[in-house]
């Protein structure tokens, strides 16, 4: 496509191709439009979602011409933000994640130890002569792991929750979507 196509998003015109900056949009159903003389307009509708890569093309075809040879394609980015973060928010997410499952994983070890020290517990109980120590022994082992076990369930819980609140949210990052203008069609490139 050659430069000078008007490209509007959600029926405003956000300029013509080419595009040296991102442009900012918002995450949702968007409207997409190319227009261009000697060529028929094309709109095409695009749902955005967050961490969404979403490609669409858009052929353009001449209004009566044999489609002709172009200066070679035109791209248009746009962003959700208006500007990148400076801190890392994905290597934080990453990080959250990770320990919430290590937490999850000490959670299920300790709590299939403390039900095994239980069961050891009750087949103590159920002899004639129980050893006293024994039973003292095995029953504050049971307890400490049941402790630690709704401990470590507890902080996979906060952790968790508060990874999936920064996941879902991500309000620092940066994302981006370009529109691509070939010989004959555009197409639609968004990243989150």
């Amino acid at each position: 496509m050659p430069a000078g196509a008007e490209i509007s998003i959600d029926d405003k015109v956000v300029g013509q191709t080419p595009f040296e900056k991102a442009i900012v949009v918002s995450v949702g159903q968007l409207s997409v439009r190319a227009t261009m003389p000697g060529r028929a307009p094309v709109v095409r509708i695009v749902d955005v979602a967050a961490e969404d890569d979403v490609p669409v093309t858009i052929e353009m075809p001449e209004a009566s011409a044999p489609a002709a040879k172009s200066d070679g394609p035109a791209q248009l980015t746009l962003t959700d933000r208006p500007a990148p973060s400076a801190k890392d928010s994905a290597s934080w997410r990453l990080a959250g994640w990770v320990t919430t499952g290590a937490l999850a994983a000490g959670a299920i070890t300790c709590g299939a130890f403390a039900y095994k020290n239980s069961q050891d517990l009750k087949t103590a109980r159920q002899k004639f002569l129980a050893d006293q120590p024994t039973l003292n022994r095995l029953s504050n082992r049971v307890q400490t792991l049941s402790v630690v076990s709704d401990a470590l369930t507890a902080g996979a819980v906060v952790i968790g929750a508060i990874t999936l609140f920064s996941t879902l949210g991500a309000h620092g990052e940066q994302h981006s979507t370009q529109v691509v203008l070939g010989p004959s069609s555009v197409g639609l490139h968004v990243q989150f």
